[in-house]
């Protein structure tokens, strides 16, 4: 082959070649980026738009439908979700895989624009924006401050300095603060007073405008000088706000004073939020798109930590860094491929019985491993579990070529050939074999760059990654193993002991293993003569023990249970406590207090909690939540698994008055939204639709029932439109109009009594508070106290609201979804100790029993429909993937007969996947599913090379008895391909066992590749025998017969 002739003939610079690549691997490996999973851009566009004041019904039908309306025009849109809450639209509208988002985008815009002219004038211009791996929050940190501290100062100082601080962190893009209180000037109106004097709430709010403005007067010459005169009449402090005058009569002159009372105090807070029971403020900290998150992460923990040392004030603790469990993850990958690598080195020595040998073949693992890491870095990948796992995945199969060489060249030097020599015909020889298997394993990739869809990304950057390791691995074998045998290998032989004399004369300190290791293989060479010898004897028999074999396993697989994504133990619970509707936050936070002690002492295990209580204003439909985040110490620290901390956490809190308590494991890391569009929501999904909503309500009021009875399901729940109590204030405009009093005046007088009014800004020391003009708490104690409340009319007089305005009390939806143009309903609940695919079928037998009417419909949604989908390309990229392998065989055989000879070693590999999945109780979900199509590559090649040798054989025609032909051809194949075999094995072994953070991932594709393997490669020893030898005398009958 001309690649080795040149690599042998040119040692020098093949050395070189290969120290280029050392060199650029491990400066790429030091600039490569680190992350849990590969950045994708989720095909989905979301168009967000305010209507302030706005209810959620108003929202939906003003513009909800007219935005869903013109996104539904837009080419490549697939489906069609709003979410609709007070004030808020969200609609988000899905395109298919591969969509030019940017053209999308601009589309979209024009769309929306021109739908914008049918939307309410108040409407703020819509945005559009794509999703972003990166809008979820890398870091939460906790600001504990000093039990002493006022809790306004210190929230001051939090916003003022901690948050920019954060902010100004390299590749941090941005900071929330949640949970701050913040300082607010409050101007309580005496409503008796008011109504003594004849004056309005409204009076008041216009009187502080007039009298605190800042206004630019022009500019002033001043001989060669141009002034900017400005006109300061803002209030310098409290005392000169109380004196300023709001009505000047020709008796008397009323100032604010006289009318209200000012309190310096707090923003009204709708939420609060704790660390460990005690009082704190949070920070979500955003990292910037492209970023290293590992990086990016270690410079906010050194920010924080030289703060902590640095400052007086309080502490910031990190209570979840997102970056935790990809360190943790990688690091334990790396950790595996090591041990992995440890164990393929040791097979190799123990086989090959020379350590020269063994070095000379381990050197195409990092050589492999650098060159692709390279690939990596010009791709722009991310190193992440996928690429990483690609790369452990390959370790064993990356001296699969070079064990087969080295073997066929020490084979030439025992003929007698020098080693030269011996290295290029060697060589030669089985070229054509490697490559062959080479293209088998790399063949079945091809398919799965055609998978779209969160499964096709996994696929693709893992099908780049296995894939250039092993052609790289094949370069090295062609190229420097040839060249370093020929060489280095020169004084020491071949792999055999006693080959040399002089060898047997010198002081050799392993010898004593080597010949043990020796006797071992001898006599695992014999036991296999002898079995091959018995079942070429009875070829019925074992024909008759493989099919049976086979068919039991055919009848276990539905015991295996299926599932989109194997979950990770990321050492996080999500408790969500919910209210009743239109619940008073300071009842909420009673309740939440009580629920956070239960968890603090739920489970033994040391623990960090997060609360946050209610929500931020803007948030309306959080009020009714109190949610806490449950950090634990990791996998590798605890003796239990976080699901059993679950289940103990959710028993021991039990029922909690007018409270619904659930309580799943969280995925903050990333991994949830391979797993689910919502990370946080259950693990099944149910969509009710209908055109009626109330109807749709019964359906899952009588669903929820149902799914209650099936086990395995908890956490049932419907999310049904939860109704909160409104006192709707009707204007009854005739009399509004009689009386001169326009709608104007009247909402603005219902606002400053109920709500209050920001009437102005006051500014101290650079900062600015709101001053917020409302009644006082015990003037709109009660309803009837607001009708008190009275408005100017053109005449002056002041009218009552209750001459004006009618109360009528009535629920209003919190929130509304929407998919495809209708209004559905949601039904989550989560799983414990069953798989998806079981529990589906005992969901959709329920189903089926129930009786809906006409135009409703009951749909399995998130990771059911997800599965489904992935299973469905993933099937079709096995079968062309086996069509793929075929082709390239026929073409190397130059047959149609034998790759399908070959191709039985397929179904036998089958046989050990189904009992390691049985025996592990490991499910078949995506990853299991990828290791089944990375086994069709990988199982095959045994049966090439003993095929291949068995014909180059028969085309000697040194033997004349077929059964002694394939005897001696399958036991001088036993020893490569038990190499070849247990170095696969081996390597993937500490991937299988699941140890260590982030190991659930790859665990089980790691899992079917080791049990097709051995299955595989034991039973192929046995079977591709008895097959070549019946494929021979039927094709000898068949060519007498003609």
């Amino acid at each position: 082959m001309f690649l080795t002739k040149l690599s042998v003939h040119r040692p020098v610079t093949t050395l070189m070649c290969s120290l280029i690549v050392l060199i650029l691997g491990y400066t790429a490996l030091d600039r490569l980026p680190i992350d849990l999973l590969p950045e994708f851009t989720y095909p989905s566009l979301t168009i967000e738009a305010v209507y302030e004041g706005a209810g959620p019904e108003e929202v939906e039908t003003q513009i909800a439908r007219p935005l869903e309306q013109a996104v539904s025009t837009v080419s490549g849109v697939e489906e069609v979700a709003s979410f609709v809450t007070e004030a808020n639209a969200r609609v988000i509208a899905r395109f298919a895989w591969g969509t030019d988002l940017d053209e999308a985008a601009s589309d979209m815009r024009a769309r929306v624009e021109r739908a914008r002219r049918s939307l309410p004038d108040e409407v703020e211009p819509p945005v559009v924006r794509k999703y972003n791996s990166n809008d979820r929050p890398l870091l939460y940190v906790v600001y504990k401050m000093d039990p002493d501290q006022d809790l306004i100062a210190a929230s001051q100082y939090a916003e003022e300095t901690l948050l920019p601080m954060l902010e100004r962190i390299e590749g941090v893009a941005a900071a929330n603060i949640r949970g701050h209180h913040r300082r607010e000037i409050q101007v309580n109106l005496d409503r008796n007073k008011l109504q003594a004097l004849n004056m309005s709430v409204n009076e008041i709010v216009a009187a502080l405008q007039r009298e605190s403005i800042n206004q630019p007067a022009g500019n002033y010459e001043q001989g060669n000088i141009q002034l900017l005169v400005r006109s300061k009449g803002e209030f310098q402090n409290l005392k000169e706000m109380e004196q300023s005058i709001v009505r000047t009569g020709e008796e008397s002159v009323i100032k604010l004073m006289d009318v209200a009372e000012i309190i310096d105090g707090e923003e009204e807070r709708t939420e609060r939020t704790r660390i460990n029971g005690e009082p704190g403020i949070l920070f979500m900290v955003y990292q910037q798109t492209g970023t290293n998150t590992v990086e990016v992460s270690d410079q906010i923990r050194e920010a924080i930590e030289n703060y902590n040392m640095a400052s007086q004030r309080g502490e910031l603790i990190v209570q979840f860094d997102r970056a935790d469990f990809i360190r943790d993850s990688i690091l334990n990958m790396e950790e595996t491929g090591l041990y992995g690598m440890a164990l393929a080195i040791v097979v190799l020595f123990v086989f090959l019985q020379n350590l020269r040998s063994t070095i000379v073949i381990s050197i195409s693992i990092p050589l492999a491993i650098l060159a692709t890491i390279v690939l990596l870095y010009f791709k722009g990948f991310t190193l992440n579990l996928v690429t990483l796992g690609g790369l452990t995945l390959g370790i064993g199969l990356l001296v699969d070529n070079s064990i087969v060489v080295i073997e066929s060249i020490f084979r030439k030097i025992d003929d007698g050939l020098d080693p030269t020599t011996a290295a290029i015909e060697g060589t030669s020889e089985v070229s054509s074999a490697i490559v062959a298997s080479t293209l088998t394993t790399l063949i079945v990739f091809l398919p799965l760059l055609f998978i779209e869809g969160r499964t096709g990304m996994t696929l693709e950057q893992m099908a780049w990654v296995v894939s250039f390791s092993l052609f790289c691995s094949l370069v090295s074998s062609l190229s420097l193993t040839p060249t370093l045998t020929a060489y280095w290998l020169k004084q020491g032989g071949s792999s055999r002991e006693d080959s040399s004399g002089e060898r047997k004369r010198s002081f050799n300190p392993l010898r004593p293993v080597h010949r043990l290791n020796a006797g071992l293989i001898n006599l695992l060479e014999k036991t296999y003569q002898a079995i091959l010898c018995f079942c070429l004897r009875h070829t019925n028999g074992v024909a008759f023990g493989l099919l049976l074999s086979f068919s039991l396993c055919v009848g276990l697989m539905p015991r295996i249970g299926t599932e989109y994504f194997p979950e990770t133990d990321e050492g996080d619970l999500l408790i969500i406590a919910r209210m009743a509707s239109g619940i008073q936050v300071e009842q909420l936070n009673q309740q939440a207090v009580a629920l956070e002690k239960l968890i603090s002492t739920g489970v033994p295990e040391e623990k960090l909690v997060a609360t946050t209580v209610g929500g931020t204003a803007s948030d309306a439909d959080d009020w009714n939540e109190s949610i806490y985040r449950v950090k634990f110490p990791k996998k590798s620290e605890r003796t239990r698994s976080i699901e059993d901390i679950r289940k103990e956490m959710a028993e021991n809190i039990g029922a909690m008055p007018g409270m619904k308590v659930t309580v799943r494991t969280n995925s903050q890391s990333g991994m949830g939204m391979m797993i689910s569009d919502d990370g946080n929501g259950g693990k099944l999904r149910l969509e009710i639709r209908g055109h009626n909503i109330d109807r749709s309500e019964q359906i899952a009021d009588r669903l929820v029932a149902r799914l209650e009875t099936i086990p395995g399901l908890i956490n049932v729940e419907a999310d049904k439109q939860d109704r909160r109590p409104e006192m709707s204030a009707r204007i009854n405009r005739e009399k509004a109009s009689l009386m001169g009093v326009s709608v104007s005046d009247i909402s603005q007088a219902l606002e400053t009594s109920v709500k209050g009014t920001q009437a102005i800004v006051y500014r101290e020391e650079g900062d600015e508070f709101n001053v917020l003009v409302r009644l006082d708490p015990s003037d709109r104690a009660k309803i009837t106290d607001v009708e008190q409340v009275g408005v100017a009319s053109a005449s002056g007089a002041i009218v009552p609201l209750r001459n004006l305005i009618e109360f009528e009390r009535e629920e209003v939806p919190m929130n509304i979804r929407r998919y495809d143009k209708e209004r559905i309903l949601q039904v989550d609940a989560d799983l414990e100790d069953r798989d998806l695919g079981s529990v589906v079928q005992d969901v959709s037998r329920e189903i089926s029993q129930m009786q809906l009417p006409d135009g409703y419909s009951i749909h399995i949604a998130g990771n059911w429909k997800e599965q489904q989908e992935s299973f469905e390309a993933l099937t079709f990229g096995l079968v062309l993937a086996i069509i793929l392998m075929y082709m390239v065989m026929a073409s190397q055989f130059e047959s149609l007969w034998d790759p399908l000879m070959i191709l039985i070693s397929l179904p036998l590999g089958v046989i050990g996947v189904v009992l390691t999945l049985w025996f592990t109780g490991t499910t078949l979900n995506v990853q299991s599913f990828i290791g089944l199509i990375i086994l069709s590559g990988i199982v095959v090649n045994n049966a090439i090379v003993m095929v291949d040798y068995l014909n180059q054989l028969r085309g000697e025609g040194k033997f004349a008895d077929l059964n002694e032909l394939i005897l001696f051809g399958s036991v001088r194949r036993f020893r490569p391909i038990m190499m070849t075999t247990l170095t696969t094995v081996l390597a993937m072994l500490p991937i299988a066992f699941g140890l260590g953070e982030g190991s659930e991932v790859q665990a089980p594709m790691a899992r079917v590749v080791v049990g097709g393997l051995v299955s595989g490669t034991l039973i192929t020893l046995i079977a591709i025998p008895l097959i070549y030898r019946n494929s021979c005398r039927w094709r000898g009958k068949k060519t007498t017969a003609a």
